[in-house]
């Protein structure tokens, strides 16, 4: 039993493709919007600490804020926090000037609910200015008044939805109303993961810690499905408040569907992916065979018995295509039909190309693995290769790092082995026959060279792999 995903492409009506454009924005804005909130009460760890400037001495137990001992200014001494702060100029009653307190009981835009009746406050550039709480008066009618920081604020995904149904309240967002639910709480959700990977990675030392990022304009959203849920209807699919979509399923749908993920492609195709749970995943039987795998551009993979496998080069065989499309389109005005139309005709020659290579790639990737039991490739680091490089362009069109990719995690579904070997190794170096290190092959670009130690030729692809798949047992046997 395993986890496994499956796509397929569906074709919306008119009507639905218009709701699905109309959903991809409010998912992008409820991501966006949190985010902001988020990213104005962050800041760098050493700032958390403050101290009290000594014009701030003077405090106001009334309030719980300090004042400037000479001028009408309030200084909240957030200490301790990840909040930023500024000062602010106040009136002559002590309201603060930036912003005038509430008369009614419904809280504005700007207030953001923390916890019970709690607010905070930020300005139109989303900077913070201070908290306010919502109470009543001796007599019972509404007060609004500043309040000291809460002792705990907490910005989980719990809190985070209990905000948005507030949210969705409010006269100024009610639109939000007119779409799904579920999916806008998924974009919380992901939000929600995405700081916690991030505050794992800054405590773990993993750099770049990689800081949560907007949503752009990449149309998708994703829906949860309940266990018992109704998801396939011959050759529909049926989408909570969409009705049924028209799906072509090129495969029967496998397990426990827990979430769909709706993707508009720029070329206007549509796709949905299943992530299914309790997946019944077959395990290919033994062959005993170990073999190291070298990659490269003329060859796409050679390995370590001397087998090749063709680079197929699909961008530069529909690179003159691309290019002409690309030259149209840039020439076109902006936001006019012809641009439109003419951005979307590249679109379809970039899907082409990539298409035609997850093809070839899972076909290649499926083959290796279920011929072999341990593959050893190279652990290089393909975005660094890229860097500065005359072929990076083929490099990027090669894809190694896709192949790699495909090739660990399909062995850990069959029951087979992938070891990835230091990059640090000089593999490319190395004499297979005699383990000589030859630093004067580093740049050799001739695809045989003889080794000045044995006098061994070399063709220069199945020597790397002999010494991947060499180093690869090596690490094997020592762990």
């Amino acid at each position: 039993m395993g986890m496994k995903a499956f796509k397929y492409r569906l074709y919306p009506t008119k009507a639905q493709e218009a709701a699905f454009n109309g959903l991809f924005g409010a998912v992008r804005f409820v991501f966006n919007y949190y985010h902001t909130m988020r990213s104005n009460l962050y800041v760098k760890k050493e700032d958390l600490t403050m101290s009290i400037p000594e014009e701030y001495e003077l405090y106001d137990e009334e309030r719980s804020i300090y004042r400037h001992k000479e001028d009408l200014t309030l200084w909240y001494a957030l200490q301790n926090h990840d909040l930023s702060y500024n000062f602010i100029k106040v009136n002559e009653d002590g309201s603060p000037a930036d912003f005038s307190l509430p008369k009614e009981e419904e809280p504005p835009a700007e207030f953001m609910w923390i916890e019970d009746n709690v607010y905070a406050v930020f300005t139109e550039e989303r900077d913070f200015v201070c908290y306010v709480e919502r109470a009543k008066d001796e007599s019972g009618s509404l007060l609004w008044r500043i309040c000291q920081k809460p002792q705990k604020l907490d910005f989980s995904q719990f809190h985070l939805s209990n905000h948005f149904t507030q949210l969705k309240k409010r006269p100024s967002f009610s639109w939000l109303r007119n779409y799904p639910d579920v999916p806008l709480r998924v974009a919380i959700e992901n939000l929600d993961t995405a700081y916690k990977n991030f505050f794992d990675r800054i405590k773990k030392g993993i750099k770049p810690y990689g800081y949560p990022r907007r949503k752009k304009r990449n149309n998708s959203f994703a829906i949860k499905f309940e266990k018992n849920s109704r998801l396939l209807d011959g050759d529909k699919v049926i989408l909570p408040r969409y009705g049924a979509v028209k799906c072509v399923l090129s495969r029967p749908l496998e397990g426990r569907p827990t979430r769909a993920t709706i993707s508009k492609e720029p070329s206007g195709e549509y796709y949905i992916s299943f992530a299914c749970t309790e997946v019944d995943i077959e395990k290919y039987p033994s062959t005993e065979k170990q073999i190291g795998l070298s990659f490269g551009i003329k060859h796409l993979a050679t390995t370590s018995d001397g087998v090749t496998y063709d680079n197929p080069k699909y961008l530069s065989k529909l690179d003159k295509k691309l290019r002409r499309a690309a030259r149209k389109a840039s020439r076109c005005q902006k936001g006019s039909n012809n641009s439109k139309k003419a951005y979307k005709a590249k679109a379809r020659i970039e899907a082409r190309v990539r298409h035609q290579r997850e093809d070839s790639m899972h076909k290649l990737t499926t083959q290796l693995v279920k011929e072999c039991d341990t593959i050893c490739v190279s652990g290089m680091n393909v975005k660094q290769l890229m860097q500065g490089s005359k072929a990076a362009r083929a490099i990027a069109d090669a894809s190694w790092g896709e192949l790699r990719r495909q090739l660990v995690y399909k062995a850990g579904w069959r029951g087979k082995q992938v070891i990835v070997v230091d990059k640090e190794i000089p593999v490319r170096q190395i004499c297979s026959n005699c383990g000589a290190v030859c630093p004067s092959e580093r740049k050799n670009k001739k695809e045989k060279w003889v080794c000045p130690h044995c006098n061994t030729e070399h063709t220069r692809g199945v020597n790397t792999a002999k010494n991947i798949l060499t180093q690869g047992l090596k690490s094997i046997s020592e762990s």
